[in-house]
């Protein structure tokens, strides 16, 4: 009785499906002879990780190894980005922070989009402020703190007796801190006076 247009389809898209009568003389669909069109849809599937994207830890210290894990979806591939707010980065961040990580995979003809973020923390390493000391004058150079590869130190010995300001400055004050603090710390050293 009738021809069409397309018998079958495989992609996800709306097909649009021309029905014709062979004979429209002798044959008729009700009100009309003329061709019908019926529209025959098929959806997206739903993609999804079969093997979760994670972290290994989702709080470490700067200089600490993490690892990361891409995932795998049941179509596309995983497609790694890293933000700090909305900032998109280069990679991987290394230096103290709050960072997140997206992991998706992108949109298909057949497939829709998946997606998953993790929020993760780079904290500061914690440097021990030095104690300060005190000497008693005798003519010998008294050593008060040396430098480290965390900070610098703006005297590091004195022979006078005499109160020392002695500053201690972070060398990389956005990866380390005091504790509460990345600002310069001053400690007093004292060499008294010797008794005559």
């Amino acid at each position: 009785e009738y021809t069409v247009s397309i018998t079958n389809g495989t992609d996800a898209k709306v097909y649009e499906v021309v029905l014709s009568l062979k004979d429209k003389d002798n044959y008729t669909w009700g009100e009309t002879s003329e061709d019908q069109t019926l529209r025959f849809e098929i959806f997206q599937a739903e993609n999804e990780f079969t093997t979760e994207p994670k972290l290994s830890s989702t709080k470490w210290t700067y200089k600490e190894m993490v690892t990361v894990t891409n995932g795998k979806s049941l179509f596309g591939e995983v497609v790694v980005k890293y933000y700090q707010g909305e900032v998109e980065l280069t990679g991987m961040p290394t230096n103290a922070g709050d960072y997140k990580v997206v992991f998706s995979v992108a949109e298909t003809t057949n497939y829709k989009p998946v997606t998953k973020e993790i929020n993760f923390t780079i904290d500061r390493i914690v440097v021990a402020v030095p104690k300060a000391k005190t000497f008693t004058y005798d003519g010998q150079v008294k050593q008060f703190l040396e430098a480290t590869n965390e900070y610098t130190v703006s005297i590091t010995n004195g022979t006078d007796a005499k109160v020392y300001d002695v500053v201690l400055s972070l060398r990389d004050k956005d990866n380390y801190t005091w504790g509460e603090t990345s600002e310069d710390q001053t400690l007093r050293f004292e060499i008294f006076q010797a008794e005559n």
